[in-house]
């Protein structure tokens, strides 16, 4: 099998079940979560019919969302940022009123400027407190926008010797899935010492920007998109 000599570390948060046709493929998988996903506790009760529309950019929005106490159960409008966030929120009753094509935040700003659905309206944005400001930015010219952080993500900061371990390795590979996941490795460990891949542009141009390269870039920002861009490179 063409990953049969390849150990790959996953850096994500939550599960790996997405990344199986790696294994499929004879990779080793290690999981190393180097970030952290917590609901944001200081979130105080709103009547959600003050907001016509809800924005919602990620599954970890999306559960942080509808765990808050005052939430669970009512329905709301909502746009949202591919299928993941699409599946995650039909999993909490919701149907999304409109899902961006791709999973990029530039898309969803786009498509959300072209068909002209959120003008003059009430917009809740919900997003976790690293995200950037592109899309409150980019629409809030047009309609009113409130932004919303209902969990906050934080890096691991422990050394751990299986990944010092894992570095020594050959033909290892890690996998980061955001800036956050790099930036929390890099503060712990050398990223010369593995090959980089990355879930898509934003994460590479990350990774770029922090002195590195990655070796392989998905063109699809899932975590099936990226297995098939490693498989897809090493059949070559």
């Amino acid at each position: 099998m063409i990953l049969s000599n390849k150990h790959i570390a996953l850096t994500n948060y939550g599960s790996i079940e997405s990344f199986q046709i790696l294994k499929d493929f004879g990779a080793t998988l290690h999981h190393f979560p180097m970030i952290d996903i917590v609901g944001n506790s200081n979130v105080k009760p709103f009547n959600l019919s003050d907001f016509d529309y809800y924005i919602f950019t990620s599954k970890n929005g999306v559960n942080a969302f509808f765990n808050l106490d005052f939430v669970k159960e009512k329905k709301i409008n909502t746009f949202c940022l591919g299928e993941k966030t699409k599946n995650a929120l039909v999993e909490n009753g919701v149907e999304p009123v409109f899902v961006s094509n791709e999973s990029y935040a530039d898309n969803l700003i786009t498509e959300l400027l072209d068909n002209q659905m959120v003008v003059n309206k009430r917009v809740l944005l919900v997003l976790g407190n690293l995200a950037d400001n592109r899309i409150e930015e980019a629409l809030s010219s047009i309609c009113n926008l409130i932004r919303l952080n209902v969990y906050h993500t934080t890096l691991e900061t422990k050394k751990k010797e299986e990944i010092t371990n894992f570095l020594e390795t050959k033909n290892n590979i890690t996998i980061f899935t955001s800036p956050s996941s790099f930036r929390a490795f890099t503060n712990l460990y050398d990223a010369e010492k593995t090959n980089l891949v990355s879930i898509g542009t934003t994460t590479s141009q990350y990774i770029k920007s922090s002195g590195y390269v990655s070796k392989i870039t998905s063109n699809e920002q899932t975590y099936e998109g990226i297995s098939k861009a490693i498989i897809n490179y090493y059949k070559i």
